[in-house]
């Protein structure tokens, strides 16, 4: 751009623009990208490319989408365009993967969209620390020791079946062949 002076390195080359170099006391030399603040050790080619973006976003926040699931609860920090939702309690109700935003609903119901980085988690949803029953049954049931024991009770039967069938055909095998060898030295004898 006009009026902009391209940065260059220590040794005097030319760097795309928006980059800077830094140097680590520790690892040496690496490069800022200053718009996004993404940082990488080899010499910058041009502006970060999106993959380069999605994955710098990705390990900053990595760990806090993850807790962001469907159904936790949240509490709204550090707002600066809506100051007066800090420290209110919000639901997550999805990830909006274009925006990159958290779509949470409001008390009220209201649906906003929020950076992952404005948001708090207070509560898992309760499908994350209440184990969900795959099998309906009777209420109370599904963890007991007595389901358990039932479960295994037909899982173990059906084993013994399975191993009686095997066992049943093999015997059913050994008696054919030795039919089939009596009836050639039968034949043989003859």
């Amino acid at each position: 751009k006009k009026g902009q002076e391209q940065a260059r390195t220590r040794d005097g080359a030319p760097l795309p623009l928006g980059w800077r170099e830094e140097k680590s006391s520790s690892r040496g030399i690496y490069y800022v990208h200053q718009a996004t603040g993404i940082t990488q050790w080899d010499f910058p080619r041009g502006p970060p490319t999106k993959e380069h973006l999605d994955a710098d976003y990705q390990q900053r926040h990595g760990a806090k989408i993850a807790q962001l699931h469907p159904g936790a609860k949240v509490q709204f920090i550090n707002l600066t365009f809506s100051p007066q939702l800090n420290g209110k309690t919000a639901t997550c109700d999805r990830w909006d993967h274009t925006s990159g935003m958290v779509r949470v609903r409001l008390p009220t119901g209201e649906l906003k969209a929020v950076k992952p980085e404005n948001l708090l988690v207070i509560q898992a949803s309760e499908s994350r620390t209440n184990p969900q029953r795959l099998i309906p049954g009777p209420a109370g049931a599904g963890g007991s020791w007595a389901s358990r024991r039932l479960v295994l009770g037909v899982l173990g039967a059906g084993a013994f079946v399975f191993y009686a069938l095997v066992y049943a055909r093999y015997h059913a095998e050994q008696a054919a062949r030795q039919a089939a060898d009596e009836e050639r030295r039968r034949r043989a004898a003859d």
